[in-house]
């Protein structure tokens, strides 16, 4: 044992941090622009040293530029193995999140500023809005909100203690699409757990209802369960050789949660939410707001070390 090496001065052994991985059709948008477009899967890797995702080099390689992947998932049923909410994040912090009945809110008194920026005051607690997505909040009309959704699974081709993967969608489509594939699937067979699925890039057009904006194509995730075989009978020669099948699910529990633990505001609001770049805390207002936030419920921060360089 090698005290700031192997282990902490409590005894507690130092864990390598597993190999975080983030599937993407897309690169970050910038000053306020949307991502831009890819019509491939990009593979990223979280990189602890600069707290940024980069893209993978050796998985890129090894998939190409795929439209699709083999993928397979690691919890029991659609709310966990798909985190969904409708969100609003600023740069700094979650602002509000809800399930299209209620929400919670954390900032309140938006404020125009002389210089173009949106100033609000945020809140270390939270409180309850109505969340009706029938009525259009102002939030979700100007798309300063979308719905989110966070799915999380294994590569077929890369079965890897702790290269737990994820993908991050504010599509209303990708959204729909991914959690009704599950719901059916879950309703068949009562359990998603370590299930293959083809996880799927599609272009679609979409046709706006304001006269005065142009056709757009834009590219979505599906999911789809047929004629994968040869994929199922990967997992289970992986499975078999573990000697313990538990112990796997529970590390890559943990590098879920990791995975949460490490969203940042900023990364998530210029991907996502490129409309609230000009979102803004006020100044010396309860400043504690903006930190230690929670993510999705139930879900709480790794207490284990961490070796992060």
């Amino acid at each position: 044992m090698i005290v700031g090496v192997t282990h902490t001065k409590d005894a507690k052994p130092i864990k390598q941090l597993p190999a975080l991985i983030k599937l993407a059709i897309g690169l970050p948008g910038r000053d306020g622009q949307g991502p831009q477009k890819t019509d491939y899967i990009l593979f990223k890797r979280y990189n602890p040293q600069t707290g940024d995702w980069v893209v993978d080099e050796e998985l890129q390689k090894k998939f190409g530029k795929p439209k699709s992947v083999d993928i397979v998932l690691i919890h029991d049923t659609p709310e966990e193995a798909f985190r969904t909410a409708y969100e609003m994040w600023s740069a700094q912090q979650l602002l509000c999140r809800g399930n299209g009945l209620k929400a919670q809110r954390f900032f309140k008194d938006l404020k125009e500023r002389g210089d173009g920026k949106l100033i609000y005051t945020p809140l270390s607690e939270s409180y309850e809005v109505p969340c009706d997505a029938e009525k259009r909040c102002p939030f979700l009309e100007s798309e300063r909100c979308r719905p989110r959704g966070v799915l999380y699974f294994l590569l077929v081709d890369h079965l890897l203690l702790g290269a737990v993967c994820k993908i991050n969608t504010t599509s209303f489509k990708s959204v729909r699409n991914i959690y009704s594939t599950l719901s059916e699937i879950f309703s068949a067979r009562g359990t998603l757990r370590w299930l293959p699925l083809k996880l799927s890039v599609e272009a679609v057009t979409s046709y706006p209802k304001a006269r005065d904006r142009k056709k757009t194509v834009n590219f979505v995730w599906t999911l789809t369960f047929e004629g994968l075989a040869e994929q199922g009978a990967k997992v289970r020669q992986f499975l078999r050789g573990l000697s313990d099948s538990t112990h796997f699910a529970l590390e890559a529990q943990k590098a879920v949660e990791l995975h949460e633990a490490l969203e940042a505001p900023k990364e998530i609001q210029e991907e996502f939410y490129p409309q609230n770049g000009s979102l803004e805390p006020e100044k010396d207002k309860d400043t504690a707001a903006v930190q230690n936030l929670p993510l999705f419920e139930g879900v709480q921060r790794e207490e284990e070390e961490w070796e992060l360089f």
